[in-house]
């Protein structure tokens, strides 16, 4: 799981403003794709056959990747059923891609606000830990 914390700037009353914007980002979520280092949410197996999603062009990419690929007739074809990730394994660069490249959406974005800095005041207020626990 990745933390990045990021500063806004409002010109209002914050009494007012952040009640709204905690009520806000407690129901935000956006699914994204995992990236490397996130852990798995669950198993992915790709099935042999054609893979019509992909141009012939795609075919030495996907192959660099690790999966097991070759153009027939034009078609980029996965030879063999290939095991991408199990449930909570930590990805690698290449299983990121790949799990982008299908579809695969593993993580969720959301949003906490931490604190607050009050210049007319001069006040700092830390709010209560709300985020629930995190398992690795």
């Amino acid at each position: 799981m990745t933390y990045v914390m990021e500063l806004m700037h409002i010109r209002a009353c914050p009494y007012v403003v952040v009640p709204a914007l905690h009520r806000y980002f407690r129901q935000f979520k956006e699914v994204d794709y995992a990236r490397a280092g996130n852990p798995a949410q669950m198993d992915v197996t790709l099935d042999e056959g054609p893979l019509q999603q992909f141009t012939h062009s795609m075919e030495p990419q996907l192959r660099q990747l690790g999966l097991p690929t070759a153009l027939k007739k034009g078609v980029v074809t996965l030879l063999k059923d290939h095991h991408v990730c199990k449930e909570g394994d930590i990805l690698t660069p290449e299983q990121a891609r790949i799990l982008k490249l299908f579809g695969f959406e593993m993580a969720e974005f959301k949003v906490q606000i931490k604190c607050m800095w009050n210049a007319e005041a001069g006040e700092f207020e830390i709010f209560a830990e709300e985020e629930e626990s995190i398992e690795d």
